[in-house]
């Protein structure tokens, strides 16, 4: 059986090294409490159709974080060869990666039709976490 680690009046499956450390874990447990509300608006009338969706927004976030990852294991070689213009890009684009994986999974962001797929720099810079 696999161990839990409660934070934020939740029990995880995950033994969290820096979340724990840096946020605190009121305010953790309100953002917790707050997005749970939002997905609720989906969950309380789930149908064939936002199953689909949610399958691609969550496929396509593990997508992006895999490039992430490649992208911060390239830079870990790079930054050992004294390469630091391609560590540079190499952290820009692993960040965008993450930060597209999460817009990919928040409930706030409409699907439409797959276009949350393409979004821009310069579109997801108007987007908020609220």
């Amino acid at each position: 059986m696999q161990q839990t680690t409660s934070f934020a009046g939740k029990n995880w499956y995950y033994p969290f090294r820096e979340i724990n450390i840096t946020f605190d874990e009121k305010r953790c447990k309100k953002r917790i409490a707050s997005i749970s509300e939002q997905y609720s608006k989906f969950t309380d009338h789930w149908n064939t159709e936002k199953n689909s969706e949610w399958t691609c927004r969550f496929f396509i976030a593990a997508k992006l974080i895999g490039v992430a990852t490649s992208h911060i294991n390239a830079w870990k070689i790079v930054e050992n060869r004294g390469l630091h213009i391609t560590g540079a890009s190499l952290k820009y684009y692993a960040t965008l990666s993450l930060l597209r994986a999460v817009c990919c999974t928040l409930p706030n962001h409409k699907w439409n039709k797959g276009k949350i797929i393409q979004t821009s720099s310069e579109d997801a810079s108007k987007w908020t976490l609220e």
